[in-house]
């Protein structure tokens, strides 16, 4: 079945439709690697290709965040966000880890599966800039927040 799916037209178009959105960040990334094309320019850029008019037509988004990042806002971009997500992400594992005795160890993981989740889908989506992927964030970031008011407790013995 697997086999079937993979080689019927509908999917090798789409799989080729998304590596040409790949291939056209990186040509767009190129042009301009250190600042990119500018905040939401890869439509606009993209559909000004040749090839991207004859194979997909109007205009379209990169596949992924990484893309989009990479195109519209280059190196600086891509590491100015890589260091945001880790400046969310990064306390709350490190309370996690250390929170075995915690009183508030279960909020402390559903913090890190508030950010890890989303982050995983945008590896394959680009609504970096909505509130689908924010909302959570934020809600992960409060939970953090929340369990480092909190000493540990050690259980009655």
């Amino acid at each position: 079945f697997v086999a079937f799916m993979l080689t019927t037209t509908d999917v090798y178009t789409s799989t080729a439709a998304r590596w040409m959105l790949t291939e056209m960040s990186l040509i767009l990334f190129f042009v301009h690697p250190m600042l990119g094309q500018g905040a939401g320019m890869f439509p606009t850029r993209a559909s000004e290709m040749l090839v991207f008019q004859m194979e997909i037509g109007g205009q379209q988004d990169a596949h992924g965040v990484m893309q989009k990042l990479l195109a519209e806002q280059g190196l600086f971009g891509l590491l100015t966000f890589g260091l945001l997500i880790v400046a969310i992400l990064a306390p709350i594992v490190l309370r996690y880890a250390k929170a075995k005795k915690h009183a508030h160890h279960d909020k402390l993981l559903l913090a890190v599966m508030l950010i890890v989740a989303p982050m995983t889908f945008q590896l394959f989506n680009t609504h970096m800039y909505s509130s689908k992927v924010w909302a959570p964030l934020a809600v992960a970031f409060a939970l953090g927040m929340h369990a480092k008011a909190y000493k540990r407790y050690e259980p009655d013995s």
